[in-house]
């Protein structure tokens, strides 16, 4: 049902009925003014007033006419409920009304042009009521076209975020664009498919809406890299240059280790670095020290030459963790190194000195360039 026309009342007074018994009000339309006249009378966009011990339902109607009574108290956006009446995904122009504002929902004319009420209107209906061509309809009308009256949703999600508050959303007809709300505009979006997950597939201004979608950024991962706060060699003698293995050698082994949570990081890198001298000091005393990729205990176990593997300068990456199209979006995935300090012992310049020594790691989290 709908009203487009102005009504006036002599005593109760609707848009669609002054005064009601047990009744449902469903998908109905008052666009007309509503004046309930005197200070005794009831008005309401859709219904005035309804019959003592009358219970009712408003479902998925909306109302945009000024709604007035001779006693402001007296106008309902909506209708004056009783108890046991309800009114469920029912809105109203904002400028309806100065108070009585009831559990119904307040919408601007810029969300009604929008197409937002259209949208919440037909909610999760198989068959849509209502329709709109954004631009050119102020307000939801009954559909008769769905190839051009249709309403889609697209959703601006921050990824990984449970404030709703950060969520975004625009509307447009079948074929149409939307203009990307401004927390989202100069930023890298990607549709998700039906659980959520990333797909391949990117929105833009340009992008061509053919059904409800929701778009989020790629968000930067969140990892863990683990990395001992001290490594201590412990008690070190001075040895003779010509030592052989663990009498010369002192090794001190530790891991370096990440635990990666990412979500769609097609070409990321996570990457840790090391900065040090590479010395031991006790005031003005210094022994040099090695970074090697092999633990020390290999050595002992089966007599590998630690000093032939690979060793670690200034500005080395001791961990690298590089994504691509073949890993699984969503997943945790880890990664570990294992590396043993080296000390030559012919170096140290007398025995009893205290040594210690600092070694900086850096950790980036970064899109990779591929050609």
């Amino acid at each position: 049902c709908i009203n487009n026309g102005n009504v006036k009342g002599l005593y109760n007074a609707g848009g669609i009925a002054s005064f009601t018994g047990d009744a449902i009000f469903k998908s109905c339309i008052n666009n007309g003014d509503v004046n309930g006249g005197s200070v005794l009378t009831y008005a309401g966009g859709i219904f005035g007033d309804l019959s003592n011990g009358s219970s009712l339902s408003v479902e998925n109607c909306y109302s945009t006419g000024k709604v007035t009574s001779g006693e402001a108290a007296r106008a309902y956006p909506i209708g004056r409920l009783a108890d046991g009446s309800t009114i469920t995904n029912t809105y109203y122009l904002d400028t309806s009304v100065t108070s009585n504002k009831d559990s119904t929902t307040a919408k601007t004319l810029a969300q009604f042009k929008s197409g937002e009420v259209t949208y919440l209107l037909n909610g999760n209906q198989s068959t849509l009521t209502f329709g709109q061509i954004i631009g050119t309809n102020s307000y939801p009308v009954f559909m008769s076209n769905a190839d051009t009256q249709t309403v889609y949703m697209v959703t601006f999600k921050v990824a990984n975020s449970t404030d709703d508050t950060s969520t975004k959303y625009a509307y447009t007809n079948t074929n149409g664009t939307v203009t990307i709300p401004t927390e989202f505009a100069e930023k890298k979006l990607l549709v998700l498919d039906a659980d959520e997950k990333f797909t391949d597939v990117e929105f833009t201004a340009d992008t061509k809406v053919i059904q409800n979608t929701t778009v989020s950024t790629i968000p930067a991962p969140t990892y863990t890299v683990t990395i001992p706060p001290t490594v201590d060699f412990g008690l070190c003698t001075k040895q003779l240059e010509n030592a052989e293995g663990k009498d010369r050698y002192a090794f001190q082994d530790f891991d370096i280790s990440s635990s990666t949570q990412y979500f769609y990081l097609n070409n990321y890198e996570l990457n840790v670095t090391v900065n040090s001298d590479f010395k031991l000091t006790d005031g003005t005393d210094e022994v040099p020290y090695s970074l090697v990729q092999m633990h020390g205990d290999y050595y002992e176990k089966f007599g590998y030459d630690i000093l032939s593997n690979t060793t670690i300068a200034s500005g080395g990456s001791v961990l690298n963790k590089y994504f691509d199209d073949n890993d699984d979006t969503s997943r945790i995935r880890s990664s570990s190194r294992y590396y043993s300090l080296v000390l030559d012992q012919s170096k140290i310049t007398k025995d009893g000195l205290t040594l210690a020594g600092t070694m900086t790691f850096t950790i980036t989290a970064n899109e990779r360039e591929v050609a």
